[in-house]
């Protein structure tokens, strides 16, 4: 709770030219093409949001092939 607390503080804070700075990721230029630059916000999203939902739908599929209950959808 207070990591979730403290990540909504400081989104909350963020100015609009820092939630729009520029940040350089050279490191994904092999593992994600164009996703070598983006701003501070789409940083957040694309590894807050998306990259913690990947890992969300493995789990998931992995209990259902050990037999047990998956998502509730």
């Amino acid at each position: 709770k207070a990591v979730g607390d403290s990540i909504v503080d400081g989104l909350a804070g963020m100015s609009d030219a820092d939630a729009s700075a520029e940040l350089a990721l050279p490191f994904f230029a092999e593992v994600y093409p164009g996703y070598d630059c983006m701003s501070k916000l789409d940083a957040v999203a694309f590894f807050a949001i998306g990259h913690t939902a990947e890992h969300l739908g493995e789990v998931q599929m992995l209990k259902g092939l050990m037999g047990l209950k998956g998502a509730p959808l």
